[in-house]
C-alpha cells in the first residue's frame, strides 16, 4: 500500500496502518474534513472555491505521493480527496479472514523466549493492535 513500504505480496496488507497514519497527518493540518467529506466542494461561484480546490489538490497529492506507484495511477483522475480516500477504503478495508487467522496463529505461537520484556510486549501488541 505504501511507497516505500512492504506489503509482504499482500493486496493492501497494512491499509489500516496507512490509513491511521494519514488520519494523524490530516488531523495535525486540520483537513480531516476533506476526506471524510465533512468539508464539501464549494460551488464554482463561491468565493471559497479557490482556496477548496487548491486544499482539495494539495490533499489528494499528498494522499497519491503517499501510495504505490500501481495504486496511484488509478487514483489521479478521481474529482476530489474524499473520492479517493472512499476508493482506497472500499478497495482495501475488508475484512481479510486469511490475514486474520494468520495473525491468530502469530498470537499463539507467540513466546518470549530469549527477548526481554519490552521486545516481547512490542511485538505481541503489535499483533493483538493488527
Amino acid at each position: 500500500m505504501a511507497r516505500g513500504g512492504s506489503n509482504n505480496g499482500e493486496r493492501g496488507a497494512n491499509y489500516h496502518t496507512w490509513r491511521r497514519m494519514m488520519l494523524m497527518a490530516l488531523t495535525a493540518k486540520n483537513k480531516v474534513g476533506f476526506v471524510d467529506g465533512t468539508i464539501s466542494r464549494s460551488m464554482s461561484t463561491d468565493l471559497m472555491f479557490g482556496s477548496w480546490n487548491r486544499c482539495n489538490n494539495m490533499i489528494s497529492s499528498w494522499i497519491i505521493n503517499a501510495v504505490t506507484r500501481e495504486i496511484a495511477d488509478s487514483l489521479l483522475y478521481l474529482d476530489s480527496s474524499s473520492d479517493i480516500w472512499r476508493d482506497l477504503s472500499d478497495r482495501f478495508s475488508q475484512g481479510n479472514g486469511p490475514c486474520i487467522f494468520q495473525i491468530k496463529k502469530q498470537l499463539s505461537a507467540l513466546n518470549q523466549g530469549s527477548l526481554d520484556v519490552n521486545s516481547y510486549f512490542t511485538k505481541l501488541k503489535i499483533l493483538w493492535d493488527e
